[in-house]
């Protein structure tokens, strides 16, 4: 931990970069009881638990918080009670959010990840999205990245044929069409990511076979 301008941050060797705000409640200096990451997330949502002073009011004595944050961005997502006087708040999980009921109120921290873009490699021989897949029987989820944790854009039927872009992890990276209007096949002077103007997402490598490139 360290205090600067009046504040108390904590930080990690272990993530480097990340920085957490220590919101804390009175004067007294804050304990990092412990940091845990999320199953439930992929471990992407991690929580640091810490002591945030003792307000000295009527009903509230001790405070530990919760900091929320986004491990895959460095990000802080928010912070909120997870004792009040010894009482464990009401902490209730979901798919992309969650919600705290606490003395202050109810609050929501989005935990849903921002879309990854497909990314237009360079190549001089066969232009960009040299691959082409077909979708599988059943069709299959276009995803906002490569993961079952982003949103789903869009749902494609079997046997439509997509432009493969980009590949991560076990998902495609492809554009929705097979021409140069959706910018497949075109040169670009080193990687970008796609803009558009064709729908564009993450497909699941099992749910679709390659048929060419």
């Amino acid at each position: 931990m360290k205090k600067q301008d009046g504040f108390w941050i904590a930080y990690s060797d272990v993530y480097p970069g990340l920085e957490v705000p220590l919101h804390m409640a009175s004067p007294s200096q804050p304990e990092i009881y412990e940091f845990v990451t999320l199953p439930r997330y992929q471990n992407r949502i991690g929580l640091l638990q810490y002591f945030a002073g003792e307000p000295g009011t009527s009903y509230l004595v001790t405070l530990v918080h919760n900091a929320i944050v986004d491990l895959s961005t460095l990000t802080v997502i928010g912070d909120a009670a997870f004792t009040e006087d010894c009482v464990r708040t009401k902490w209730t999980w979901h798919d992309n959010r969650v919600d705290t009921d606490t003395a202050y109120g109810l609050e929501v921290f989005d935990l849903s990840r921002s879309p990854e873009p497909v990314m237009l490699d360079f190549d001089t021989d066969h232009g960009t999205c040299s691959t082409g897949f077909q979708v599988n029987d059943g069709g299959a989820k276009l995803h906002a990245g490569p993961s079952e944790e982003f949103p789903v854009v869009a749902i494609l039927t079997a046997g439509i044929v997509v432009a493969g872009c980009d590949h991560r992890d076990g998902w495609e990276g492809i554009i929705e069409g097979q021409d140069e209007t959706c910018s497949v096949g075109i040169s670009v002077p080193e990687r970008i990511p796609y803009t558009g103007p064709c729908r564009s997402g993450w497909i699941d490598q099992s749910l679709v076979t390659q048929i060419y490139g």
